[in-house]
């Protein structure tokens, strides 16, 4: 059983078990159930779940990101850890401290590598990159 909460959507979400969804129900106002084929009840969402439940307990459920620690998420990027930990102390790449140590989510990794500038030494005026480099045939 899983218990996560998006604080974006306020939605909470209990995951009973992990089985295909064949239909969804409304249970109650804002209260929707998953089924599988079988009938059985899988999971079930509830929104406005910040009407419902104390805030404070909300957010110290998941927010079903996947988080990756710093080691792995340099591995990911191509970069050092030291290079995202620059960025992380910076605020250019968010993340959380756990103890001493840094995590990721996958998704604001890839947010931070997507929003770089593109790096490398500028086409000169008038080129287009590498293939402005090459001789021409016949040269």
């Amino acid at each position: 059983m899983r218990f996560t909460y998006d604080p974006k959507v306020d939605a909470l979400a209990i995951d009973l078990v992990d089985a295909p969804t064949e239909t969804v129900r409304e249970l109650a106002p804002g209260v929707s159930g998953d089924f599988d084929k079988a009938g059985r009840l899988t999971s079930i969402e509830i929104l406005s779940a910040s009407l419902r439940y104390p805030v404070r307990e909300l957010r110290k459920l998941d927010d079903g990101a996947e988080w990756l620690m710093l080691p792995a998420a340099a591995k990911e990027a191509g970069l050092t850890a030291q290079t995202l930990r620059n960025r992380l102390n910076a605020g250019r790449l968010k993340g959380r401290k756990v103890g001493r140590d840094w995590q990721v989510s996958r998704a604001a990794l890839w947010t931070y590598l997507e929003s770089r500038a593109p790096s490398g030494r500028p086409a000169k005026s008038g080129e287009r990159g590498r293939k402005a480099l090459l001789p021409k045939r016949g040269q």
